[in-house]
């Protein structure tokens, strides 16, 4: 039964996650067309200011909840005790984000963001990501997977309704900017906010909590406290480029890198339904055979898994960019031009999520979340920092391309000692990016799609003469229906068993 709903859990996410990217290409794509590039640009600000408090504030103690109100969660079916850790450095973080925002004296918006009077914009948006981020982790603890992957979908619908309330009642062609963004922001956080208010009610969450011990805060918080700097680092990792882009340019120009920026961590971050499905497996196999389970995973598995990766991905690549232009429309043309650019790093994003999960198999979390992303940071802002100036926001997708290719090959390189293991996939992971770079060189759907498809010969071609798939494996797992083409598929898919 265990078995059986994690399975259905598991299917649940991969259906959620593979129904939320085009959700979100969508969302993006309408707001776009709300706002306009100046006023998508203030949004972009607004949502970095907000992750940015949330992060520091807020955030980091829900690994107390995901942590030890798991095993309060197991033994007692509550999760009070660890509401009552929390609770006060919930309210601490509250009360700092409202000095911060309405009482300092230093307009830190304004010199950081650009933000002009949007304190209650930032606030709006800080409560929108700590309510999404409580929710999940409540749903994690309590492996309510169906929710876990069903409510940023609801979520995101309320968004809609909101763009859509925008764009078709008379009333918001009066509304200013500013007034449109706190709609957006207002939505956005009553929609993770009521998922939240759900599960608080499921758990029974009342006042008052359990008293607490100040030694048991103190140890939770040494946990906790640890993992801030690497959020810090993968925020400024995702948005130094929007710092950057400020400036030297302004919030047209953010708005029109934003898009196709948010459309290329969609695309990155498909993988991570491959991860759901490989790490519970891979945690288990690590148990039983050590670190034969690693060297399989990296001399076999991953390989395959980058390999059909690479294939599958190609088409949609080549015709994204033009499908993007025409559903954000003509006044984002630009942003086509960089999503075109930036793509390239796609066919080899899977690098980092598979030897993601080999690091998490050795413990050494600090090197993947932390290390990698930091030297990620430095190049990406060094790079961009030298070509803006020169080239203009093109500078900024070029930063972004070789700095994620950066990453990918420090995820491989350091995975294990022994680096003959790692020839396979570092061949593999090589192809995968020059196929990425020859298509970021051409803007026509028709010359991409020459390429597209020229690549994905020689990616069968690959397939079919070297040892990657074995014959007998691939018979094994074919479903029924195709077992009268097996001999035409084993052909073209694996070198024959010898």
């Amino acid at each position: 039964m265990v078995n059986k709903a994690a399975s259905l859990g598991v299917l649940n996410l991969l259906a959620g996650k593979a129904l939320r990217a085009p959700l979100w290409l969508l969302i993006s794509a309408l707001l776009a067309r709300v706002l306009g590039p100046e006023g998508l640009g203030s949004w972009s600000m607004i949502l970095a200011a907000g992750m940015l408090m949330n992060q520091l504030l807020l955030h980091w103690t829900q690994s107390i909840t995901q942590r030890f109100g798991r095993v309060e969660w197991l033994d007692s079916g509550s999760l009070d005790s660890t509401f009552s850790i929390r609770l006060p450095l919930l309210v601490a973080g509250t009360m700092l984000a409202l000095v911060a925002l309405f009482i300092l004296p230093f307009d830190w918006l304004q010199r950081f963001f650009g933000i002009r009077s949007g304190e209650v914009h930032v606030l709006l948006a800080m409560l929108a990501f700590w309510c999404m981020a409580e929710t999940q982790a409540l749903q994690q603890v309590r492996e309510r997977f169906v929710h876990l992957a069903w409510a940023p979908i609801s979520a995101d619908l309320v968004l809609m309704g909101a763009i859509a309330a925008i764009a078709l009642i008379p009333m918001f062609n009066e509304a200013t900017l500013a007034e449109r963004l706190q709609f957006l922001l207002l939505a956005m956080a009553c929609g993770w906010g009521g998922w939240l208010a759900w599960e608080l009610r499921g758990i029974g969450f009342r006042f008052p909590l359990r008293s607490f011990s100040w030694s048991r805060l103190s140890s939770q918080m040494l946990f906790a406290i640890p993992l801030v700097p690497g959020f810090l680092v993968g925020y400024l990792a995702e948005w130094c480029d929007y710092f950057l882009i400020r400036h030297f340019y302004g919030e047209y120009e953010i708005g029109l890198f934003h898009p196709a920026y948010q459309y290329l961590l969609i695309f990155i971050g498909l993988p991570t339904a491959l991860v759901s499905v490989l790490l519970p497996r891979a945690v288990q196999h690590f148990e039983e055979k050590g670190a034969v389970a690693i060297d399989l995973l990296v001399k076999r598995d991953a390989p395959r898994f980058a390999l059909v990766w690479g294939v599958l991905i190609l088409i949609p690549l080549t015709v994204l960019p033009g499908l993007f232009l025409l559903l954000v429309g003509e006044a984002f043309t630009s942003s086509a031009a960089l999503l075109s650019i930036m793509l390239a790093v796609v066919p080899g994003a899977i690098a980092q999520h598979l030897f993601g999960v080999v690091y998490f198999l050795q413990g050494r979390l600090l090197i993947s979340t932390f290390a990698f992303f930091l030297v990620k940071l430095l190049v990406n802002a060094a790079l961009s920092a030298f070509l803006l100036p020169l080239i203009g926001v093109t500078g900024a997708a070029y930063g972004v391309v070789f700095s994620y290719m950066i990453l990918q090959w420090l995820f491989v390189i350091f995975a294990v000692p022994d680096h003959r293991l790692l020839a396979r996939f570092a061949g593999v992971l090589l192809w995968c990016q020059i196929i990425g770079l020859l298509l970021c060189l051409f803007d026509g759907i028709v010359p991409r799609l020459l390429i597209g498809c020229a690549a994905l010969a020689l990616s069968f071609c690959c397939i079919r003469f070297t040892p990657i798939f074995d014959a007998r494996e691939i018979a094994a797992v074919l479903p029924q229906r195709l077992k009268r083409h097996e001999q035409w598929l084993l052909y073209w898919l694996a070198r024959p068993s010898t």
